[in-house]
C-alpha cells in the first residue's frame, strides 16, 4: 500500500487577461452591452491559459456551462510612487528602509480610488445573478454567476472545445466598455482549461522495517543513518537544530506569529485532519515548546477540515498535512492559517492571496501575517494581478515563498511545465517579489551522544532519476531563468550575475530539505506512525514551508528587539552571499565576525546544472543558517551599502557591496569602504 505525496502540482492556469487603457467614460448598466458595439474594447488575451487550439475542432458554440468564477484585477494608483516606496524600504541609506505600510496606508495611498472601484462594482451589479466579492484593498473583485450572464457582462460567446475526451469553454472574443477598461489590469477565468496535477511524492514504509521512533534531548531521532547506504528519514522538528534554529526558537515568543499557506482542495474531501496535524505537533515537537495552532480557511465553498480527509485518494490531503507540519515545526507556537480554494487555476488561488491580504472576521489574526508560504507550481508566466499583491506585500513587510519545482529539468519527468524556472517562484522585480526554494538532500549526524546531534553531516542537489517504488519518471530540485521577468538588480550586482549573465530572473533564490520527511496522515484505515505503515514524503513542497517556518521565527525573533521584520529579503540574502562566497575569499580577518548566512551546497545535479560554491540554479544561494542569517542582521551589526566606483580604485563587475561592520568601527564612509575592499581584493 503507497500514498504519494504531492509536492508541487503543474498547471496549466486560467485566461489571464492584460486590458489596455481607454479614454472615454460612460454609462454602466446592463443595456449597454451590446454585442459588436464599438464602445467596447477587446481584452488583449495573453497566451497563457488559452486552450491549445491547434488543430483541435471547436464542438459547438453554448450559453450556458454552468456558474463560473472570474477574478477582476484593477489598476494601481501612483505605481511611481510605489516604485520609490518600494525601493525606499529594500534601501538602507533611505529613510523609508523597513517602513512598513498597514494595510489601510497602503489602501489609501495606492489602491484604485474609490470611486473607481465602486464603478467596477456597478458595473458588474447590473447583470442579475453575478454575486461580488470584494476587497477593502480594492485590487481585485471576484464574480461568481451563470455563464449566461457573464458572457453578457463580457459581451462575448462561449465556445466548446474537446480535447483528451473532456470538454472546455471558452469565452470567444471577450471585451469590456471602453470607459470600464481603463480600470482594468487583469481577468481571469474566461477559460476553464487546466491541467493540475498532484504527482508521486512520496510513499510508505513499514514500521518493522524502519525500527523504533525514540527521542533524545526531547528531538525525535532520524530513522536510519543515511551514511551507510540505508535510507535516513527526518522528522520536522529535527529540521530546529539542522538549520541551527533551536537558539531563536528558544529566546523568541511566537504566540503572535502568523504564517499563511496557500493550497487548494476538491469537492469530495477535507483538505487534511485536525487530529493528524496535532498528534504531529504533540508528539514530535520538544515538550517544552508551545505547540502551534491551525486554522483551516475554506474558500468557495471548499470542505472544512476534518475526518473525511482520509478518504482522499488524491494526494491532496497529504499535501495540506506536509506543509502544515512543517510550518509548525520549524515555528512552534505560531498561529497558521492553511487558506485553500476549491479547485487550482490562478482564478482560485488569486482569491486566495487575495483573502490572506484581506481577511474576514473569522480569520482577522491575517491581518498581521508575516509570512505567505506557496507550495506548488506553473509554469513560468507573468501574472498582473499576482504582482500587484507582491508589491502589497513587500510594502507591508511580508515575505512571500514558494517552491521551485519538482521536475529536476528533465523534459520527461511528469512534474516538467516548461522551461523549468516555474511560477510563482519568479515572480520578482528589484523591490518585490517571492522568495524561491529549491531542494536538497540532506543527512543529519543521528548520534544522540554527539555534541553535533541533528546539525547536516552531508548534502547535495536533489535529485532522483527515478523514484522506482511510486514514480518512474525523473524528480529533482528545478530551477532556470525567467522568459518573463529580468533580472532583478539584486541578482545583477551579485555572485549571481556570473551564472544568470543578465539573462533574466533566476531561481531558485535559497533551498532546503526536500528528502524523505516523516509526517502524520490518515489515509484509508492507516493512521499516523502507530499503523503498520509510516509516511514520508520528498519534493521543494518541504522546502517552502521549512524556510517559511524559520523566516516567521526570525521576524518574531527580530520582533522582540524592536526591529523591524524581513519582509521581501531577497536583496537582503543576495548581498549577504556576495560577503560569504566573494569577498571573504580575501581572508576571515576582513570581515570581523561575521557568520556564515548560507550553508552552501556544492555536489549533485539535475538534468540541466551541477550544483557549484556561490549561486546555482538549483540550490540558489544555499540553505539558511538561521542562527548566523540573525546574528548578521542584528543589533551586534551596522549595514552599509556602498558601489565601488573608478576613483576608488575600479569597480568589481558592476556589484552593489555589502559591507558589514562592528559598531564600535564607527562610521564608515561608502568612499573609504571601497578603498578599503580593493585593497583586500588585491592581496
Amino acid at each position: 500500500m503507497h500514498f504519494y505525496k504531492s509536492c508541487a502540482p503543474a498547471l496549466i492556469l486560467a485566461f489571464l487577461i492584460c486590458l489596455p487603457a481607454a479614454a472615454a467614460m460612460g454609462h454602466y448598466t446592463s443595456s449597454n452591452v451590446a454585442s459588436g458595439s464599438s464602445s467596447f474594447e477587446p481584452l488583449n488575451l495573453m497566451q497563457y491559459g488559452q486552450l491549445p487550439l491547434h488543430g483541435i475542432a471547436k464542438a459547438h458554440d453554448h450559453g450556458n456551462v454552468g456558474n463560473i468564477t472570474v477574478m477582476v484585477g484593477l489598476n494601481l494608483n501612483s505605481q511611481s510612487k510605489l516604485d520609490a516606496l518600494l525601493h525606499g524600504i529594500q534601501d538602507p541609506h533611505s529613510q523609508l528602509y523597513h517602513k512598513y505600510l498597514t494595510k489601510e496606508e497602503f489602501t489609501s495611498e495606492f489602491s484604485p480610488a474609490l470611486e473607481e472601484y465602486d464603478r467596477v462594482i456597478a458595473y458588474f451589479n447590473a447583470f442579475p445573478g453575478i454575486h461580488l466579492k470584494t476587497y477593502s484593498d480594492r485590487l481585485s473583485i471576484r464574480l461568481i454567476g451563470s455563464s449566461g450572464q457573464i458572457s453578457k457582462a463580457f459581451n462575448s460567446g462561449i465556445n466548446l472545445y474537446t480535447i483528451g475526451g473532456h470538454q472546455y469553454y471558452q469565452f470567444e472574443k471577450p471585451s469590456l466598455p471602453l470607459w470600464l477598461a481603463k480600470d482594468i489590469s487583469y481577468v481571469s477565468g474566461l477559460a476553464n482549461y487546466s491541467s493540475a496535477r498532484f504527482l508521486a511524492g512520496g510513499g510508505t514504509h513499514s514500521t518493522a522495517d524502519l525500527g523504533s521512533f525514540s527521542f533524545s534531548n526531547g528531538y525525535p531521532r532520524p530513522i536510519g543513518s543515511g551514511l551507510d547506504g540505508s535510507t535516513q528519514y527526518i522528522w520536522g522538528s529535527d529540521l530546529q537544530k539542522a538549520y541551527n534554529a533551536t537558539g531563536i526558537i528558544n529566546e523568541t515568543n511566537l504566540s503572535s506569529t502568523v504564517i499563511a499557506d496557500i493550497f487548494w482542495t476538491n469537492v469530495n474531501y477535507a483538505p487534511y485532519n485536525p487530529a493528524d496535524v496535532n498528534t504531529y505537533f504533540n508528539e514530535t515537537l520538544p515538550p517544552w515548546e508551545k505547540k502551534p495552532r491551525v486554522h483551516g480557511v475554506p474558500l468557495q465553498g471548499a470542505n472544512p477540515p476534518g475526518t473525511n480527509a482520509r478518504n482522499d485518494s488524491a494526494d491532496i490531503t497529504l499535501e495540506n498535512t506536509l506543509d502544515l507540519e512543517m510550518l509548525g515545526s520549524l515555528a512552534p507556537g505560531a498561529s497558521i492559517y492553511d487558506v485553500y480554494t476549491l479547485g487550482s487555476t490562478f482564478t482560485q488561488l488569486d482569491s486566495a492571496i487575495a483573502y490572506i491580504l484581506n481577511p474576514g472576521n473569522s480569520s482577522s489574526p491575517l491581518n498581521n501575517v508575516s509570512v505567505v508560504s506557496n507550495s506548488w507550481y506553473a509554469a513560468d508566466m507573468e501574472h498582473t494581478l499576482w504582482n500587484q499583491y507582491m508589491e502589497e506585500a513587500a510594502a507591508r513587510g511580508i515575505t512571500v515563498v514558494a517552491c521551485s519545482g519538482d521536475s529536476g529539468n528533465n523534459p520527461t519527468s511528469e512534474k516538467f511545465v516548461g522551461t523549468g524556472a516555474t511560477s510563482p517562484g519568479t515572480d520578482a522585480g528589484n523591490s518585490s517579489g517571492v522568495l524561491s526554494v529549491g531542494g536538497a538532500n540532506i543527512t543529519l549526524n543521528s548520534n544522540a551522544g554527539s555534541s553535533g546531534f541533528l546539525s547536516i553531516q552531508d548534502s547535495q542537489a536533489w535529485y532522483l532519476v527515478s523514484d522506482t517504488e511510486n514514480n518512474p519518471t525523473p524528480v529533482g530540485t528545478e530551477g532556470g531563468i525567467s522568459q518573463f521577468y529580468p533580472e532583478p538588480s539584486w541578482q545583477l550586482n551579485s555572485i549571481a550575475n556570473s551564472v544568470l549573465h543578465g539573462k533574466g530572473r533566476g531561481v531558485p533564490d535559497v533551498s532546503a530539505i526536500a528528502n524523505n520527511v516523516l509526517v502524520f496522515i490518515t489515509l484509508g484505515n492507516y493512521t499516523y506512525y502507530d499503523s503498520p505503515y509510516i509516511y514520508y514524503a520528498w519534493g521543494t513542497s518541504i522546502a517552502a514551508p521549512v524556510v517559511s517556518g524559520i523566516i516567521a521565527c526570525l521576524d518574531a525573533h527580530f520582533a522582540q528587539g524592536n526591529m523591524s521584520r524581513l519582509g521581501f529579503l531577497n536583496p537582503l540574502l543576495y548581498n549577504l552571499s556576495n560577503i560569504q562566497y566573494s569577498y571573504r575569499n580575501v581572508g576571515q580577518s576582513h570581515f570581523p565576525g561575521f557568520r556564515d548566512p548560507f550553508s552552501g551546497v556544492v555536489r549533485g545535479s539535475n538534468a540541466a546544472y551541477v550544483a557549484t560554491k556561490g549561486y546555482d540554479l538549483l540550490t540558489g544561494l544555499g540553505q539558511i543558517n538561521a542562527g548566523n542569517l540573525a546574528y548578521d542582521i542584528s543589533g551586534n551589526y551596522s549595514y552599509t551599502y556602498f558601489t565601488p566606483n573608478a576613483t576608488d580604485g575600479g569597480t568589481f563587475e558592476n556589484m552593489l557591496l555589502y559591507r558589514i561592520l562592528p559598531i564600535s568601527a564607527g562610521v564608515v564612509t561608502a568612499s573609504s569602504l571601497a578603498i578599503a575592499w580593493f585593497r583586500y581584493r588585491k592581496k
